[in-house]
Protein backbone atom coordinates (compact mmCIF):
# COMPACT_ATOMS: atom_id res chain seq x y z
CA UNK A 1 0.00 0.00 0.00
CA UNK A 2 1.62 3.28 -1.16
CA UNK A 3 1.90 6.58 1.15
CA UNK A 4 -1.21 8.28 -0.20
CA UNK A 5 -3.58 4.96 0.57
CA UNK A 6 -2.13 4.74 3.88
CA UNK A 7 -2.86 8.01 4.81
CA UNK A 8 -6.54 7.69 3.40
CA UNK A 9 -7.12 4.42 5.73
CA UNK A 10 -5.86 5.98 8.32
CA UNK A 11 -7.82 9.26 8.02
CA UNK A 12 -10.89 6.44 7.27
CA UNK A 13 -10.33 4.32 11.01
CA UNK A 14 -10.14 7.50 12.54
CA UNK A 15 -13.67 8.84 11.52
CA UNK A 16 -14.60 5.30 11.71
CA UNK A 17 -13.63 4.55 15.30
CA UNK A 18 -15.51 8.53 16.21
CA UNK A 19 -18.38 7.43 14.59
CA UNK A 20 -18.45 3.82 16.68
CA UNK A 21 -17.60 5.44 19.97
CA UNK A 22 -20.11 8.25 19.44
CA UNK A 23 -23.05 5.94 18.33
CA UNK A 24 -22.07 3.71 21.74
CA UNK A 25 -22.66 6.88 24.04
CA UNK A 26 -25.96 7.79 22.23
CA UNK A 27 -27.30 4.59 22.04
CA UNK A 28 -26.17 3.05 25.39
CA UNK A 29 -25.93 6.37 28.07
CA UNK A 30 -28.35 8.65 29.46
CA UNK A 31 -25.95 10.66 31.60
CA UNK A 32 -22.29 11.33 30.68
CA UNK A 33 -19.38 11.29 31.93
CA UNK A 34 -16.19 13.64 31.22
CA UNK A 35 -14.80 10.92 28.76
CA UNK A 36 -17.89 10.41 27.16
CA UNK A 37 -18.24 14.68 26.51
CA UNK A 38 -14.31 14.67 25.16
CA UNK A 39 -15.39 12.12 23.00
CA UNK A 40 -18.69 14.02 21.95
CA UNK A 41 -16.17 17.21 21.57
CA UNK A 42 -14.18 15.77 18.81
CA UNK A 43 -17.24 14.64 17.20
CA UNK A 44 -17.96 18.36 16.88
CA UNK A 45 -14.51 19.24 15.81
CA UNK A 46 -15.19 16.86 12.95
CA UNK A 47 -18.45 18.64 11.91
CA UNK A 48 -16.60 21.99 11.97
CA UNK A 49 -14.13 20.42 9.49
CA UNK A 50 -16.30 19.24 7.72
CA UNK A 51 -18.32 22.42 7.54
CA UNK A 52 -15.32 24.14 6.55
CA UNK A 53 -14.10 22.01 3.57
CA UNK A 54 -17.84 22.56 2.44
CA UNK A 55 -17.44 26.34 2.53
CA UNK A 56 -13.58 25.94 0.87
CA UNK A 57 -14.97 23.95 -1.86
CA UNK A 58 -17.83 26.08 -2.51
CA UNK A 59 -15.97 29.21 -2.21
CA UNK A 60 -12.70 28.03 -4.17
CA UNK A 61 -10.55 29.56 -1.32
CA UNK A 62 -8.32 27.18 0.29
CA UNK A 63 -7.04 27.54 3.28
CA UNK A 64 -4.32 25.52 5.43
CA UNK A 65 -6.48 22.39 5.90
CA UNK A 66 -7.82 22.55 2.75
CA UNK A 67 -6.87 18.70 2.22
CA UNK A 68 -8.44 17.45 4.99
CA UNK A 69 -11.33 19.77 5.15
CA UNK A 70 -12.49 18.68 1.49
CA UNK A 71 -11.78 14.94 2.58
CA UNK A 72 -14.23 15.12 5.30
CA UNK A 73 -16.87 16.77 3.20
CA UNK A 74 -16.32 14.53 0.27
CA UNK A 75 -16.89 11.38 2.97
CA UNK A 76 -19.55 12.49 4.40
CA UNK A 77 -21.53 13.29 1.15
CA UNK A 78 -20.53 9.91 0.22
CA UNK A 79 -22.03 8.16 3.45
CA UNK A 80 -25.07 10.31 3.46
CA UNK A 81 -25.61 9.20 -0.15
CA UNK A 82 -25.21 5.65 0.02
CA UNK A 83 -27.68 5.76 2.73
CA UNK A 84 -30.81 7.95 0.97
CA UNK A 85 -29.48 9.81 -2.26
CA UNK A 86 -32.32 12.65 -1.10
CA UNK A 87 -29.89 13.50 1.60
CA UNK A 88 -27.70 15.41 -0.90
CA UNK A 89 -30.56 17.68 -1.30
CA UNK A 90 -30.59 18.87 2.40
CA UNK A 91 -27.01 18.20 3.16
CA UNK A 92 -26.76 21.89 4.62
CA UNK A 93 -29.60 21.03 6.75
CA UNK A 94 -28.90 17.58 7.94
CA UNK A 95 -25.15 18.90 9.37
CA UNK A 96 -26.77 21.81 10.81
CA UNK A 97 -29.11 19.87 12.63
CA UNK A 98 -26.59 17.06 13.50
CA UNK A 99 -24.59 20.46 15.03
CA UNK A 100 -26.87 21.46 16.94
CA UNK A 101 -28.52 18.15 18.48
CA UNK A 102 -24.23 17.25 19.29
CA UNK A 103 -23.79 20.61 21.10
CA UNK A 104 -27.41 20.11 22.72
CA UNK A 105 -26.42 16.63 24.17
CA UNK A 106 -23.18 18.66 25.63
CA UNK A 107 -24.80 21.02 26.82
CA UNK A 108 -27.12 18.79 28.99
CA UNK A 109 -24.41 16.14 29.84
CA UNK A 110 -27.31 13.67 29.16
CA UNK A 111 -28.26 11.98 26.08
CA UNK A 112 -32.00 12.24 24.88
CA UNK A 113 -32.90 9.75 22.22
CA UNK A 114 -35.71 11.35 20.71
CA UNK A 115 -33.96 14.46 20.09
CA UNK A 116 -30.47 13.10 18.53
CA UNK A 117 -32.50 11.23 15.26
CA UNK A 118 -29.73 12.87 12.79
CA UNK A 119 -27.06 13.06 14.72
CA UNK A 120 -27.48 8.92 15.37
CA UNK A 121 -28.05 8.46 11.40
CA UNK A 122 -25.05 10.65 10.54
CA UNK A 123 -22.92 8.88 12.61
CA UNK A 124 -24.44 5.82 11.36
CA UNK A 125 -23.27 6.46 7.82
CA UNK A 126 -20.05 7.65 8.04
CA UNK A 127 -19.55 4.29 10.32
CA UNK A 128 -20.94 2.49 7.45
CA UNK A 129 -19.14 4.15 5.01
CA UNK A 130 -15.73 4.07 6.69
CA UNK A 131 -15.94 0.16 7.13
CA UNK A 132 -16.94 -0.16 3.43
CA UNK A 133 -14.14 2.29 2.34
CA UNK A 134 -11.30 0.49 4.41
CA UNK A 135 -12.88 -3.11 3.04
CA UNK A 136 -12.60 -2.12 -0.24
CA UNK A 137 -9.16 -0.74 0.00
CA UNK A 138 -7.75 -3.37 1.57
CA UNK A 139 -8.87 -6.34 -0.82
CA UNK A 140 -8.06 -3.71 -3.47
CA UNK A 141 -4.54 -3.31 -2.29
CA UNK A 142 -4.29 -7.26 -0.92
CA UNK A 143 -1.47 -9.33 -3.11
CA UNK A 144 -2.56 -12.45 -4.66
CA UNK A 145 -0.72 -15.55 -2.82
CA UNK A 146 -0.50 -19.54 -3.07
CA UNK A 147 -3.36 -20.14 -1.22
CA UNK A 148 -5.52 -17.92 -2.65
CA UNK A 149 -5.45 -19.51 -6.23
CA UNK A 150 -8.05 -21.70 -7.13
CA UNK A 151 -7.49 -25.47 -6.83
CA UNK A 152 -8.82 -26.25 -10.36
Amino acid sequence: MDSENLLRSGSLIEKGFLSNRILEIVNEKKELSDSDLIILRDGQNLIKIIIQGKNQISSGKLGDDSLNAANAYSSTLSALISIDEELLHKIEEVIVKVQNQIKLVIDNRKVEKENIKELRLFFDALLQHTLNEISNDYYKNIEETEWMKPLF
